[in-house]
Formats: C-alpha cells, structure tokens, sequence
C-alpha cells in the first residue's frame, strides 16, 4: 500500500518484518512525531510544509509493538517500544508534540535517555532576530513576535506570542499568545494563557499558571496560579439587541 502525505510518498511493505520505506520527493531529516492528537496533527503538516524535516510517523505510548496498521493523516502510528528497537537515534530525530508541560517534560526525558536528538521548529510565518537562542524540542508558531537577545529554554511551546527584549524562558513551558515586556524571567514548567500581560523586569516563578487575560505587574513565587473571572451572560436574549433586528 502507498499513500501520499504532505507530498510524501510512503509504502507500506507487508512483510514478516514490517519494512517501511521512505520514498522522498526532496532530501530531508527524517523526523518521528510524538503523539496522536490535535497538537501533534499540526506539528506534523507544518513540519511537512515549513522545515527541512521530513515526517515520517506518529508515536504513541501504551501500544503493544507492530500496531503500524493504525495510520494517523496517512501515516503510520508506531509504539515506544517499536521506535527504540527500529530506529537509531543517528536515523530519526523526535519531536514531542503534548500539550502538559509535565507530560512533555517525562517524554522528553524518556527519548533523551535513549539518546534521540530532537527538533524544534521556528514558522517562517513568525518575526524572530537571528540571536533568538531555543533549547531542544522548542515549538515557536505562526504570529509570535519575539525581540532580540532572548532566550528560551528546552521542550517549550509559544504560540502567537508577544516578547519584549532580554526575556528569559524556562523549559517545558507553555505561552499561548500572551505579551511578556522586556527583561522578564519565566520559571520552569508555567504556563502563561491567551492575551495576558506580563510587566517588563518581572520574574515568574516556576511551576505558575497565569490564566487567560491576567495582568501582572510584580513578581511571583513558585507554584502560584492566577486568572481573572469569565465575563458573566447578560440578562437579556441577542434577540432584544437592536443589531440583530
């Protein structure tokens, strides 16, 4: 069987062995995704679609070895047993595309004990200076707008997000489209929600959750979670507003 994916074309060979062999359209690393979800769907188009990376399957833990008949987008789903035995860390390189940070962080540990490099990936449809240091297995989406001389730590995601200068990420982070100011730290392990602002020269402790729309102007300690309530429903229908008339 032979499917095209991402303009990949992969044959499966149905042999005693279960071979697979990679037929590809222009050279590329050969990158296995860990995960099945949502997340991890995206991280395999954009790496398909927006790096020198070439996917060439999914990786989830809790399958029994030789399960590859599950495809996921095409291609196969292999288990955490299947990818230590089959491939060498000097054939693939991993890409943990898991949401929780502490999730991501046990993964991360586990394929770097077996000795994996990892790949991040930068979107060309991002604005980042040519100083931007990232550690290993770093995601940076579509939208983030990040100044220079900042750095960011291992296994850390930033969806969409706003930088200021001389900020300092932690590892296995989440930043979803928030705007940090300039010289902040971010502790380990936080995660920082959707169009929350973060005042310039702060430090964030680790393991914080800073919800969606918070507004921080000091300093934080470890363990901490702040938010701010959902906008309560009015008490009247759509259909008593005049636009709707």
């Amino acid at each position: 069987m032979s499917v095209e994916y991402f303009g990949l074309v992969f044959v499966t060979h149905t042999t005693k062995a279960n071979v697979y062999e990679l037929k590809t359209k222009t050279p590329a690393h050969n990158l296995i995704v860990f995960g099945v979800g949502r997340h991890a769907e995206l991280l395999a188009w954009l790496f398909q679609e927006d790096s020198e990376f070439q996917v060439i399957g999914f990786c989830q833990d809790g399958l029994t070895e030789g399960s590859e008949d599950t495809l996921l987008c095409g291609l196969p789903v292999f288990s955490l047993d299947t990818v230590f035995t089959r491939f060498s860390p000097k054939e693939v390189y991993i890409h943990i595309a898991i949401g929780t940070n502490v999730i991501r962080q046990k993964y991360f540990a586990i394929f770097q004990e077996k000795g994996f490099g990892f790949a991040s990936y930068i979107s060309s449809y991002s604005r980042v200076w040519k100083d931007l240091q990232t550690g290993e297995n770093c995601f940076i989406g579509q939208g983030a707008v990040i100044q220079p001389k900042v750095t960011i730590g291992d296994n850390t995601i930033v969806m969409g997000a706003s930088i200021g200068h001389h900020t300092r990420i932690g590892s296995h982070v989440l930043i979803s489209c928030p705007a940090i100011g300039g010289s902040v730290t971010i502790g380990d392990y936080s995660f920082v929600g959707m169009n929350a602002i973060i005042r310039e020269k702060l430090t964030i402790g680790c393991h914080n959750i800073i919800g969606a729309g918070t507004v921080i102007l000091h300093d934080t300690g470890d363990d901490e979670v702040y938010s701010v309530p959902s906008t309560p429903k009015r008490k009247i229908s759509a259909k008593d507003v005049k636009v709707f008339k």
